[in-house]
């Protein structure tokens, strides 16, 4: 396992994302949802980057991971825009998403009131926060990560969208992974580059949905299901790769 790429987990509460449970460890058979502590608890990992876009399954994880002496990493992607008062078809052109961390205990409360004022005043179609707001309710207790995909830079590069970050005294880190998709190579000239200038850290991660290659028929119905696609068009632009799972992250 090479400890320079950082997993990055994804369960089934962030609903048509992943396959993956939070369930109890157990034995992982092919007929049957696999939790995320059970590959863990398998492959006797010390800790779990957990990334979600809610918070509905922080507690299962949280008692999991504490039963199984895991230590959770918990961090909620969050989509940005600039103005969460503009709740109009044009203000969807400035979105790109966030990975918020908690750092420890302290985090959980700011991180919840961060959720609550996104998915409350900032709700459109789904929460969102914009760049002034993150800067004044971000606190010691957090810290922020810039993903490999759906970043600013991803956004404003393939989509042609308008995606102006603010980071005011933020630091955060820039995330990069090859998926073998076909423009990973650009995405990942950007943030480097990015980060190069800006005196950022640049951190590897492969995200990981659905345990192998046996589950991902499942995996890619579950995906059409949530798109209202089919399983030979699941409706997701760049969706080539069948690289988001754990078996291939063990190969690297």
């Amino acid at each position: 396992m090479n400890k320079d790429i950082l997993a990055l987990w994804t369960s089934h509460f962030s609903i048509g994302k992943s396959t993956l449970t939070l369930e109890k460890p157990e034995e992982i058979l092919d007929n049957k949802p696999i939790s995320i502590f059970s590959i863990a608890k398998a492959n006797n990992l010390k800790e779990v980057y957990l990334v979600e876009n809610n918070f509905s399954g922080f507690i299962e994880a949280y008692k999991n991971s504490k039963d199984n002496n895991i230590q959770l990493k918990f961090g909620l992607k969050l989509v940005i825009c600039n103005n969460i008062e503009d709740k109009s078809k044009e203000s969807e052109n400035t979105e790109s998403k966030v990975i918020i961390w908690m750092k420890n205990s302290a985090g959980y409360s700011n991180l919840i009131k961060i959720y609550s004022k996104a998915a409350c005043d900032g709700f459109y179609y789904y929460p969102r926060l914009d760049w002034a707001l993150l800067q004044s309710m971000f606190t010691d207790n957090l810290f922020l990560s810039i993903p490999s995909y759906s970043s600013f830079l991803h956004n404003n590069l393939l989509k042609r969208m308008e995606c102006v970050p603010d980071f005011g005294k933020i630091k955060p880190n820039i995330m990069v992974s090859n998926m073998s998709l076909p423009f990973d190579f650009l995405i990942k000239e950007a943030h480097t580059s990015y980060a190069k200038n800006n005196n950022l850290d640049v951190i590897e991660v492969h995200p990981i949905y659905f345990y192998g290659p046996k589950q991902l028929d499942s995996y890619l119905c579950y995906k059409a299901i949530h798109n209202r696609g089919q399983f030979s068009n699941i409706k997701i632009d760049h969706h080539g790769s069948s690289e988001f799972c754990w078996e291939e992250y063990l190969k690297k």
